[in-house]
């Protein structure tokens, strides 16, 4: 499930107007103009409940131009973020305040890497130009740069291999593999093995 406003972008056009309410992440700042596109599919998704009046975030997303933004500004189920996820090239997380969040972690399950403001614990949780791109937090320009660099020099393939590796690292056969080695180490006495 997923509460909390992110931003998910799924491809990116002449302009972005991504950033989160002000409680979770940046403040929305003008639209960055992006070079021209080479394919008419583009378009920023801004998903999750707002946890303050989300009027000023419609206009915003309105100002971008029509289609340019669409605020999915409710509670999505499981069903809902799965589909989103699985639709995005790149999550982008600008956070201006956080100690952790799970969307990093949906993310990575789901096989999508991340952009993330360098806040709290988010970046112990990317490895920078690995899983995702790191910026530093409160920097619209450097957000709006890492979105363009995602794109222009052709990051998705080279960081959801990342991504696909720490799948692996995590998978349910490499904690049990870990847990059976763990317990032949303590050496229990009865019923082991």
């Amino acid at each position: 499930m997923l509460a909390a406003a992110c931003v998910i972008a799924i491809v990116i056009g002449d302009r972005v107007a991504a950033q989160n309410p002000p409680a979770r992440g940046m403040r929305w700042s003008k639209a960055a103009p992006f070079p021209e596109p080479e394919e008419e599919l583009y378009g920023t998704v801004v998903a999750g409940e707002f946890y303050e009046d989300a009027a000023p975030y419609r206009a915003l997303a309105a100002a971008a131009g029509e289609g340019a933004v669409r605020l999915m500004d409710h509670y999505l189920p499981d069903d809902e973020v799965e589909a989103l996820f699985k639709a995005a090239d790149v999550v982008v997380l600008p956070y201006r305040s956080a100690t952790q969040s799970g969307v990093t972690h949906v993310a990575y399950a789901l096989g999508v890497p991340v952009i993330i403001t360098d806040v709290g614990g988010l970046g112990e949780t990317v490895r920078g130009e690995e899983t995702g791109l790191v910026v530093p937090p409160e920097n619209p320009e450097a957000l709006a740069e890492a979105v363009l660099r995602f794109f222009a020099d052709h990051w998705a393939p080279r960081l959801r291999a990342g991504v696909e590796a720490v799948q692996r690292a995590h998978s349910w056969d490499v904690l049990a593999d870990e847990v059976i080695a763990l317990g032949d180490q303590l050496e229990p006495g009865r019923g082991w093995r």
